[in-house]
């Protein structure tokens, strides 16, 4: 058996317009400002320029990229990538790459790289340096 009794009704008026307040606030949040933290992007591909550099592609659109990691054995380079991520409910801003250079210990050579984040191998193209 429930009762209201004096106060219930009250507290009842006040808890409903107190619950669309905040949720009216979270929108209005989510829609003007957003949610923005760092966190690991995707290595798309890679472009060795010099035998001991890679020039990392990554979905990240001017968000600030840097190498989180870098871990090298004589069999696998693995590499993550972390950029400035933001959620908003309304303009969600373009999509575009950006390069991320990485000085590694040793040339490349038959070495496959790793993405840590998505555990993909990473596909690597080899640049030439024009000749003189």
């Amino acid at each position: 058996m429930t009762t209201s009794g004096p106060n219930g009704g009250r507290r009842r008026r006040f808890l409903v317009p107190a619950i669309a307040l905040g949720l009216a606030a979270l929108v209005g949040w989510l829609l003007f400002v957003g949610v923005i933290w760092r966190g690991p992007v995707p290595v798309l591909a890679a472009e060795s320029r010099q035998p001991d550099r890679l020039a990392l592609i990554v979905d990240s659109c001017q968000a600030n990229p840097e190498v989180s990691l870098l871990r090298e054995s004589s069999r696998k380079v693995e590499v993550e990538v972390i950029a400035t991520k933001a959620f908003r409910l309304r303009g969600g801003g373009n999509a575009c790459q950006d390069l991320v250079e990485v000085q590694l210990q040793e040339p490349l050579g038959d070495r496959t790289v790793v993405d840590v984040h998505s555990g993909k191998v990473v596909s690597v193209t080899k640049i030439e340096a024009p000749s003189e």
